[in-house]
């Protein structure tokens, strides 16, 4: 009984012990709107980085960018985009902290600008692929599993209202505008011309 308690002690002293798990969100808007898929990290362990990757519908949207929720302990952020449309994600401790962040939320916003060529009612997927891993030091990782599919919807603009008259307004009984009527200039005696003679 010793000996398994001791084996089970040291597996969760190099990894975490439960399901890390990531999981991805999902987001809609408009052709040319900017839109945010939130990839969360699940399980509350304490670790000092994570890493995977996920690919993206390029013929619906481009890669923006990520925001990240910082972590106490971790310094080192970054989202890297290959031509192919895989986004490589990797948050990390430079050096032992000397104190580790918690993680059971959200860790990162991965940022896409719908093509305006979208054709509303189109979903964009983003999907991992890989591995996904989260670091308990500087020299020891664990496999965290993946779940779900985010999924970018594009909706239809909406279409503008027209203008309406101010309430109150009585239309009923507006009439045209009548311009005045041209008067013929007065030319003074000397600028008259002559009577015309009868033929």
């Amino acid at each position: 009984m010793r000996t398994a308690l001791s084996i089970f002690v040291l597996a969760c002293a190099a990894a975490p012990c439960g399901a890390a798990s990531f999981s991805l969100g999902g987001a809609s808007g408009y052709p040319g709107q900017r839109v945010s898929v939130p990839v969360r990290l699940n399980g509350g362990f304490s670790v000092t980085g994570y890493d995977f990757k996920v690919h993206y519908d390029r013929g619906i949207m481009s890669f923006s960018g990520a925001n990240f929720v910082k972590v106490n302990g971790i310094n080192r952020y970054s989202a890297k985009e290959a031509s192919n449309g895989d986004i490589a994600v990797e948050a990390r401790a430079e050096t032992m902290p000397p104190s580790v962040g918690t993680i059971n939320a959200k860790v990162v916003d991965l940022n896409f600008d719908i093509r305006s060529s979208a054709p509303p009612g189109s979903r964009g997927s983003v999907r991992f692929i890989g591995p996904a891993h989260v670091r308990i030091s500087n020299t020891s990782t664990a496999i965290a599993s993946t779940g779900g599919a985010g999924t970018v919807a594009v909706a239809a603009p909406p279409t503008p209202t027209p203008r309406r008259p101010p309430p109150g307004a009585d239309l009923t009984t507006a009439s045209p505008h009548t311009p005045p009527p041209r008067e013929r200039p007065t030319l003074p005696p000397s600028l008259k011309p002559p009577p015309r003679r009868p033929r």
